[in-house]
């Protein structure tokens, strides 16, 4: 029996290391709604230019809430707080949010980033995500018209730039704002992260910025974005062998 090429050996390698990667990939991304680095999802009901529209139900196999946050943020005439809250359905975790801007507060709400420098969300699948009024009333969901707080959108940012996530009530003149005395709604991630710790979150009106804590997944092991930033060469040199071998 002739012993196979190096070559070869070396190409059944990173197949089975693409493979491997690929396998976790779509295990963890059970949803359509999967949001990927640099993916933005828009509330439902509006009719998006690029991305896809979130889904507004919060999922009921996340039952047990296993830890929860709340923490304020004040600035000059900008305050409120913040609370988050993560649940458990067995082996994910979701992340779940809420923002409350005081009566007192002078300024509105437009936006907020969700995590710091460390980028807690980099190489963790958040195979789910969407917004609800509050957690069990299912009669008070987003349906695309902003009454309850609805986010305009929730956007993952890129793995080379950004905190992590960033969700917006209002852009360029599009959405709302959060008033003071306004609260949004529940907005929440699922995620393939195995445990949680505080991360930063900022609360924006695009001049006044307020910065409070919250929870978040722990940061993916160096490991793991290592090998997630390797499919893309692995893809590519896998492409480059099978054409060699089929002319």
């Amino acid at each position: 029996m002739n012993a196979m090429p190096k070559k070869g050996v070396w190409a059944i390698c990173l197949t089975g290391v693409a493979a491997l990667v690929t396998l976790g990939a779509v295990t963890a991304s059970v949803s359509a709604a999967t949001l990927d680095p640099g993916d933005i999802q828009f509330r439902k009901g509006y009719v998006p230019p690029g991305g896809t529209r979130y889904t507004p139900g919060f999922p009921e196999d996340y039952e047990k809430l296993i830890a929860e946050k709340t923490d304020t943020w004040s600035t000059t005439g900008f305050s409120g707080t913040v609370e988050s809250k993560v649940y458990s359905d067995g082996s994910h975790l979701l992340f779940a949010y809420q923002v409350f801007n005081d009566t007192e507060s002078k300024r509105s709400v437009t936006h907020l980033t969700i995590g710091d420098t460390t980028n807690p969300w980099l190489g963790w699948t958040i195979s789910d995500a969407g917004a609800w009024l509050k957690r069990g009333d299912k009669g008070g969901h987003s349906t695309g018209a902003w009454k309850d707080g609805s986010p305009f959108f929730l956007l993952r940012e890129s793995e080379t730039q950004g905190a992590g996530l960033a969700v917006y009530w209002n852009y360029a003149g599009l959405g709302t704002r959060l008033k003071p005395g306004d609260y949004s709604s529940v907005f929440w991630f699922v995620t393939d992260a195995p445990s949680y710790r505080t991360t930063d979150v900022a609360i924006l009106d695009g001049c006044a910025s307020g910065q409070a804590v919250g929870l978040a997944p722990v940061p993916a092991p160096a490991v793991l974005v290592g090998i997630l930033s390797l499919v893309p060469a692995l893809a590519f040199v896998l492409r480059r062998w099978r054409r060699k071998t089929t002319r």
